[in-house]
């Protein structure tokens, strides 16, 4: 069956029997087999990427790729239709960049990133160009001890296998010794990844790439990587330069999971939660200003039952002024509220988040779509607590601009201090903190966890 492919945007509405964007300069029509592809995507994932209507499907604000079967969707982040499609997708290559260290495009492209569908197999790329470059210098080699049962003794002799393997084999010997080799996880985790470029690029010179690459690992791994062995990734001197290809591998790993596929339908889903990205984004932005601290996802519990588990409340991000007693708090929110008003549930969650961290000052914080939208401020009244509304507007230097952000992000919010941080570096930006990947799908998300 001919693959298809959607270039749409967030919350979009596609319908069967109408047309939508290839990514070529024309329209592939959205048809049955591709909904019901999808529904039982969905169905069987229980994915939240979408809902599903009559004959059609509404997009929710996951961004990036999905690709079902024949049919796979690009999806990019768009608030507005003050801006060309163009932007939109500058943008979400920029905020990856700064809160992942992966550059999808150089910084200066990034904007100009007319063409459509490029998406994933610009994840791809960028991953065989690093993990290639790692060749080039030397993959990292390190100590591992090998046991086997042979005839010749070299290393330790391991005294319980040996009794229990040789009793009646008197030639033999249970040993373990040490090797010194490239097999070790950082590298079994790029090899496994380039096994999988080449099994779904689109690019038959992606592709060649991909299996001459795989030629220098001939003493590697390939057995699949387990979800405990991520978090014990740590980086030294040796393995730091491997951080973004293994960023990048994690994420084409993603989905490589027998319930992703049934039948001759392949799935890959690599899916950002635009409210995480948008949240690690303006954490990025607050941590570049001196006289002030920023907090995650600090948790406090707010319910302790007799018996079962306790409640707990994790407020987006917490800044604290030097000086000041009590934290700031901020909950962003990737949406546009409706008539320049926030929602009562918004409200209410602020307001829970003030009582809890004791705090006085707090702000809903959403992105600034066009000029229309203003900021507010006022009083909760069943407390000594105060919010605000404020709009950041992402392309406040006229293309995306973490220091330009900053600027408005500390000016909207009235906090003190000059930025300290410049615009990282696209070849050397490392995140700060770990950005979850978070997929659509109701499986644990993707954690950088090293150190």
């Amino acid at each position: 069956m001919r693959s298809v492919r959607f270039v749409v945007h967030e919350h979009q509405r596609l319908v069967v029997g109408v047309g939508y964007d290839d990514g070529r300069g024309g329209l592939a029509t959205f048809e049955d087999h591709h909904f019901d592809a999808l529904a039982k995507y969905r169905e069987r994932t229980e994915s939240q990427a979408f809902t599903l209507g009559h004959r059609s499907i509404r997009l929710c604000q996951h961004v990036g790729y999905l690709r079902v079967g024949s049919v796979s969707l690009e999806i990019y982040p768009k608030l507005s239709q003050d801006r060309p499609e163009q932007e939109w997708r500058g943008l979400l290559f920029h905020m990856l960049r700064v809160v992942s260290g992966v550059r999808l495009a150089p910084q200066d492209q990034a904007p100009l990133m007319h063409r459509a569908g490029d998406l994933f197999e610009m994840l791809l790329a960028r991953f065989v160009e690093l993990t290639r470059a790692l060749v080039r210098e030397g993959l990292a080699r390190t100590y591992r001890e090998v046991q086997e049962n042979g005839t010749v003794f070299r290393g330790r002799l391991v005294v319980g296998a040996h009794l229990r393997e040789n009793i009646v084999r008197k030639e033999r010997l249970y040993v373990a010794y040490e090797v010194h080799d490239a097999d070790n996880l950082p590298n079994r985790i790029l090899h496994r990844a380039l096994d999988r470029v080449l099994k779904t690029t689109g690019s038959p010179d992606l592709a060649r790439q991909a299996e001459a690459a795989l030629a220098d690992f001939p003493d590697v791994s390939l057995a699949p990587i387990r979800d405990s062995e991520w978090s014990t990734l740590r980086f030294d001197r040796r393995t730091e330069r491997y951080r973004e290809a293994l960023v990048l591998a994690r994420m084409i790993l993603r989905d490589e999971r027998p319930d992703f596929r049934w039948g001759d339908q392949r799935v890959i889903a690599l899916l950002f939660d635009m409210n995480a990205l948008f949240e690690s984004y303006l954490y990025e932005a607050l941590r570049g200003l001196s006289g002030v601290s920023v907090r995650s996802q600090s948790p406090h519990r707010f319910w302790r039952p007799a018996t079962g588990a306790a409640a707990w409340l994790k407020p987006d991000l917490l800044v604290s002024v030097h000086g000041s007693s009590a934290p700031i708090v901020l909950d962003a929110k990737w949406k546009i509220p409706k008539k320049g008003r926030p929602a009562d549930d918004d409200l209410r969650q602020l307001f829970a988040y003030l009582h809890a961290f004791g705090s006085a000052e707090g702000a809903l914080v959403y992105p600034r779509a066009n000029g229309t939208q203003t900021d507010t401020s006022g009083d909760f009244l069943a407390g000594p607590h105060s919010g605000r509304v404020v709009h950041l507007d992402l392309f406040a230097g006229g293309a995306p601009n973490l220091v330009a952000f900053r600027e408005s992000a500390r000016d909207a919010l009235g906090l003190p201090g000059a930025p300290t941080v410049a615009e990282p570096d696209p070849d050397t930006a490392v995140p700060s903190v770990p950005f979850a990947f978070a997929s659509a799908d109701p499986r644990p998300p993707v954690q950088e966890q090293w150190s």
